[in-house]
């Protein structure tokens, strides 16, 4: 029996970078879901285990993955990646020897893919004692197995698909924080590793109501507007120019500013996916903290 599937998915688990990232949970919850109903048909069609169940071991319990493939995963993952993690990785590596054997599989979808995209996306998971397994810190509630019998997928395969599932998370987010930033407030979104914030979008709370602006590089750049584009602005001016052309105030005017930053940050920034940003809040004169946690971007680390 050669390897092959067995070794390309221990090289692809061993680049996993292992970060809890919060901006992805939304994408890793519905992995998580599509990973239930999978396993919820491998189950009905071999009458076996169900959740987090040695799929191979149902279809030919003669079939395993080489020691040596498992030691390299072992001895590869980080410390702290938890017994179920692990336990779950062995039994991808084993359904992967099923395809290397040869052995003859029903027309369904393989039962641990959604868990690899999973934990490529940065995260592990856990059981908790009330019938919810945890992605970090969003609970997916375990149900019957009768329950995930569904024919219906519940997150595309794609990794494209699954950072458009993020990026409209992060436009839920500013439209669910924006709303509650205080006066004298300001919040900065900007890119992980800069630290001299020479790229970012700073919202400011003032008397007169909520503005937004865009700072950019030495070069000039084109404002962007809920709506559509502005002229580009002349050499010399400010290097951070405004991304609204009024305060915004109802809810449908929060949303178009939420929409035309995300354009900002893909389009003109090039930014590819949400992981890639950090966000700081803070009251303007008190230098004071200020928590986001719907915006479900990792805090900027300062002193």
């Amino acid at each position: 029996m050669t390897e092959n599937r067995v070794n390309a998915l221990v090289e692809r688990l061993l680049q996993i970078n292992w970060t809890e990232r919060a901006d992805q949970r939304v994408s890793q919850a519905l992995l998580m879901e599509e990973y239930l109903r999978r396993s919820a048909l491998w189950a009905k069609e071999y009458s076996g285990g169900w959740l987090f169940s040695d799929v191979a071991a149902m279809v030919d319990p003669a079939v395993r993955a080489s020691p040596e493939a498992l030691q390299r995963i072992e001895s590869g993952l980080p410390i702290w990646v938890n017994s179920i993690t692990r336990r779950t990785i062995e039994y991808a590596l084993h359904f992967a020897a099923l395809s290397d054997a040869g052995a003859p599989l029903p027309d369904l979808p393989n039962p641990f893919e959604p868990l690899m995209l999973l934990f490529e996306r940065g995260n592990i998971f856990s059981r908790d004692g009330a019938g919810f397994i945890d992605v970090d810190f969003l609970g997916i509630r375990r149900g019957r197995l009768s329950d995930h019998l569904k024919d219906e997928p519940r997150a595309p395969e794609t990794l494209a698909e699954l950072d458009e599932l993020d990026w409209a998370e992060l436009a839920k987010g500013l439209e669910r924080e924006l709303p509650a930033l205080p006066e004298g407030a300001q919040l900065m979104i900007s890119e992980d590793g800069d630290p001299d914030h020479r790229r970012h979008i700073r919202f400011v709370r003032d008397e007169g109501g909520l503005v937004a602006t865009l700072a950019v590089d030495d070069s000039p750049e084109e404002e962007i507007a809920a709506g559509g584009r502005r002229p580009p602005a002349p050499a010399g001016a400010s290097h951070e120019r405004g991304l609204s052309p009024t305060s915004p105030q109802t809810p449908e005017q929060i949303r178009a500013l939420a929409d035309a930053v995300i354009v900002a940050l893909r389009k003109w920034r090039g930014v590819t996916e949400p992981a890639a940003l950090q966000y700081r809040a803070w009251q303007s004169e008190t230098g004071e903290k200020i928590y986001m946690h719907k915006l479900r971007l990792k805090p900027e680390m300062t002193e």
